[in-house]
């Protein structure tokens, strides 16, 4: 079922600081990423859900084995500098905020919408917003 929640601040500082050390920037963004979905996670629990083991987050960047794919630019490749793997990264810090076992799955923004369509022939899901996107379901 989907449920909204309150909405966030988003994980990162403002934008554009810069005499700001990229590491140290790219370690608190992927810190404040995972508390907001150990966070959700928790209220989930706390209401009577018992979310999944395997997270799914979606993302407006491209994604390949769970690395944000740094060709697109944009705000999460800001998080490259620090860690190797975004996807497990993410999983290692919010498996430890809720002393329990859990795998982040990262999905292009595009991608995740048009799961909707999975199976269906000559399908795409093409997206508005800050800016134009598109994703392809997969096969079934």
């Amino acid at each position: 079922a989907l449920r909204r929640l309150p909405d966030l601040a988003p994980p990162w500082p403002d934008p554009g600081q810069a005499d700001e050390d990229p590491r140290t920037r790219a370690i608190q963004m992927v810190a404040r990423m995972a508390a907001i979905i150990a966070g959700t996670w928790q209220k989930l629990q706390y209401s009577g859900d018992l979310p999944a083991p395997t997270i799914p987050v979606s993302i407006a960047a491209y994604v390949r084995d769970g690395y944000p794919m740094p060709a697109q630019g944009g705000l999460y490749i800001q998080v490259l500098p620090a860690v190797d793997n975004l996807e497990a990264e993410l999983s290692r810090q919010v498996s430890a905020a809720l002393d329990r076992p859990l795998r982040i799955k990262l999905l292009h923004d595009g991608t995740a919408a048009a799961n909707v369509y999975s199976g269906q022939p000559r399908a795409a899901v093409i997206m508005m917003g800050t800016a134009l996107g598109v994703g392809f379901p997969p096969g079934v």
